[in-house]
């Protein structure tokens, strides 16, 4: 409606005013770009997430030697032949050592679903399903190790079930509770190293021998640490075997 001086709209009136229906068109228009852009701004601020996945409901066989130095895992070998390890972890937030126990040292087959980033696996084992095999062939050669001398690493505590895959991503101060909880119950705890390559590499924390750490990363989990400590590349699996003492908080 108009008086000839302003143009109104009136709810039961079937048209607006020319002018008016102009102005809130443009105003519309103007309303959804903004949307728009906002949008990709917001999307293009994200961290990009990492490839890492639990391919949850889907359980898989495996066989292979059952280990258990310093944390639970199954050796077997890869597409190339090559002898693999794939850490072993329990439904939940917990370890699988008290499951495996009968079995280490063993040749065994089991069902689990897989937990993979990158070339790094993982399976949470499906409670009850594991065996030993009836024929018990000697113990595969030892995996190749490179003994990669002392360095001072830098990187964040992470549990390593969550980092690999099932959570995404499985770090960062908003992932804290979730990886003490996962430290706590007995999932091996790893520090997220960032490769030349900009990657991220999970590494297995140990002991200073190598042996499983107990709590000692618990007052550290999800925060940026600087730690001195012997590299050791195991297989395909790299290892920190630091000492405590030697963990520093990094501002």
């Amino acid at each position: 409606m108009s008086d000839g001086k302003r143009d109104f709209y009136v709810g039961y009136i079937e048209k607006a005013p020319a002018a008016l229906g102009r102005w809130l068109k443009a105003l519309a228009a103007a309303t959804l770009a903004g949307a728009v852009l906002s949008g990709v701004l917001i999307g293009m601020g994200q961290r990009q997430l990492p490839e890492a996945t639990f391919d949850y409901g889907v359980r898989t066989e495996w066989s292979g030697y059952l280990v258990s130095d310093p944390f639970p895992a199954l050796l077997t070998r890869d597409n190339g032949g090559e002898i693999a390890r794939v850490h072993l972890v329990a439904v939940g937030k917990h370890g699988a050592d008290e499951t495996v126990t009968p079995y280490v040292g063993r040749w065994v087959s089991l069902t689990g679903t897989l937990i993979h980033r990158g070339n790094q696996r993982m399976l949470e084992l499906e409670p009850a399903s594991i065996a030993a095999d009836a024929a018990q062939p000697p113990a595969p050669n030892p995996e190749p190790i490179q003994d990669l001398g002392v360095h001072d690493v830098q990187g964040e505590v992470v549990g390593s079930k969550c980092f690999l895959g099932v959570m995404n991503p499985g770090s960062g101060t908003a992932h804290r509770a979730c990886a003490r909880l996962c430290l706590l119950g007995g999932v091996p705890p790893m520090l997220a190293v960032t490769r030349p390559d900009a990657s991220v590499e999970g590494w297995v924390l140990a002991g200073p021998e190598g042996g499983d750490p107990g709590d000692a990363w618990l007052d550290f989990a999800a925060e940026a640490v600087a730690v001195t400590g012997r590299v050791v590349r195991v297989g395909s699996t790299t290892f920190l075997y630091a000492d405590p003492l030697n963990i520093r908080r990094l501002d």
